[in-house]
């Protein structure tokens, strides 16, 4: 199969992980879960995206484990036929690391309000606080985070 992501790249590292790198934050394909990496001279901080550690790598894995979790057995059958995620209904996440402990996230249908959060005044955010963001308030995230201790732990 040729690759079918006009945004991803297919050669990143993280491609054999199921996450989808893209260069900005407005994703070409409804990925369940993006990371944009982008040119380390692009003109905003936002678009230039660091590599992963690879303890935040397996948070990524966890947190697309959990989108993926909502489709019954055989939707996720048909999508993983395919080497990434997506879904015409979903709603994007796009995660972006900033520095050290400094992740932000936007959602692929955000047009106004908070492009991205956190905002740049607010003070930075670890992945795990960036995803409890982006998927908290919904009772099974706090569930779903139980089954990874080692990821996750209890304060």
């Amino acid at each position: 199969m040729s690759w079918p992501y006009s945004d991803a790249a297919p050669d990143h590292r993280l491609a054999a992980r199921r996450i989808p790198v893209i260069p900005d934050l407005h994703p070409r394909h409804q990925y369940e879960v993006a990371l944009c990496i982008g040119a380390p001279d692009a003109p905003h901080p936002f678009y230039r995206g660091q590599e992963p550690t690879d303890e935040e790598v397996e948070l990524i894995v966890a947190a697309l484990e959990y989108r993926m979790d909502w489709y019954n057995d055989g939707w996720r059958q048909k999508m993983h036929r395919y080497p990434l995620d997506t879904d015409s209904g979903t709603n994007t996440v796009v995660l972006v690391k900033l520095g050290p402990d400094d992740w932000a996230y936007r959602r692929r249908t955000w047009q106004s309000g908070p492009i991205i959060w956190p905002r740049r005044d607010d003070p930075p955010l670890p992945l795990r606080g960036v995803l409890d963001r982006a998927f908290g308030g919904v009772g099974t995230w706090e569930a779903w985070k139980s089954r990874y201790p080692h990821l996750f732990p209890v304060a």
